[in-house]
């Protein structure tokens, strides 16, 4: 009876070896990279996650490390800004959204326009007269839209 015993284990555990055994992988629901897919994410923020955290977070996250007051990590601030930039929800209901008091959303949202808006002369450039001029006008060699900049 022994030998059939320990047979019996040793087939036991064949079978468990060759079984699949899904891990499960606990997700942190409060943060949006995680809590969201690729596709509901630039639906919520209008960018990409990789836009988000290689190309945008590395501009502002120095600026909103000092932001006294606000006990978010940054890149939770810049999706909190981003949320209500590409919404314009009312900033108790975006606060509801991602746990956060609306003073901190407005004090967020304030903080990283008045971030963006330093680093636009960095990045926007408008067009000269000469260039406005024709710009205009391929637009209405295009459209037939007269008085138009694109």
């Amino acid at each position: 009876m022994d030998k059939m015993d320990r047979f019996h284990r040793v087939k036991v555990f064949q079978r468990l070896g060759s079984a699949k055994i899904h891990i499960r992988r606990i997700r942190d629901l409060s943060n949006p990279l995680e809590a969201y897919g690729c596709l509901e994410f630039r639906e919520k923020f209008r960018f990409t996650k990789y836009t988000v955290i290689h190309v945008i977070l590395p501009l502002v996250q120095e600026e909103l490390k000092s932001f006294h007051g606000c006990q978010l990590i940054p890149i939770l601030q810049l999706l909190v800004g981003l949320r209500f930039f590409a919404c314009g929800a009312f900033q108790n209901v975006l606060g509801d959204t991602v746990q956060v008091s609306q003073p901190s959303v407005q004090r967020i949202v304030s903080k990283l326009s008045r971030i963006l808006a330093s680093k636009a002369k960095e990045y926007i450039r408008t067009p000269t007269e000469n260039e406005a001029n024709d710009i205009r006008n391929k637009f209405y060699e295009i459209a037939h839209f007269p008085g138009t900049n694109g």
